[in-house]
């Protein structure tokens, strides 16, 4: 059993529903993957994903999948659930740099699609880093279309099908 859970992306959190629709689309596709569960929440909303993980059983495996703000708040999910095990992490776009976390050794995998340069008010552009064995893929697409590339999202399936 895989538990994969979707933080939307946004200004203030709520907006995510409008703003992450690509998002929103690529949750119900990794829904549709044998013996996964999966769940969508806003960025700011990242709390009760700690909270969920923390009642699961120590035998499912979990995965966080993040855009923008919460690519950001998934590295924030990861330090308050440790020592628990995350398989996989991965963050379309993260951001705010500033709001980065580092993940420690309870993360086994990430991959971050990363703008080189923040290219929305200062959005996107942030990198993971810690103890995970982390693949960097440098992107120049829009902040605000980094949710829709199809590429993307086909690795993006590939990695939870592979956790």
């Amino acid at each position: 059993m895989k538990r994969v859970y979707v933080l939307l992306g946004g200004m203030v959190g709520p907006d995510g529903s409008l703003v992450s629709r690509g998002m929103t689309a690529l949750a119900d596709r990794i829904s549709q993957l044998p013996d996964v569960i999966c769940s969508k929440h806003y960025w700011s909303s990242y709390w009760s994903v700690v909270t969920s993980i923390n009642q699961l059983p120590h035998d499912v495996t979990v995965a966080l999948v993040g855009y923008s703000g919460g690519g950001s708040r998934a590295t924030w999910v990861t330090d308050y659930v440790y020592p628990r095990a995350i398989a996989l992490v991965v963050g379309y776009d993260p951001s705010p740099i500033s709001s980065m976390g580092k993940f420690r050794h309870n993360v086994d995998c990430s991959i971050c699609y990363r703008n080189a340069t923040a290219n929305l008010f200062g959005l996107g552009g942030g990198m993971f880093s810690g103890a995970a064995k982390t693949g960097t893929i440098t992107i120049n697409i829009p902040h605000l279309a980094v949710q829709f590339n199809e590429e993307l999202h086909a690795r993006t399936l590939k990695a939870i099908e592979e956790i």
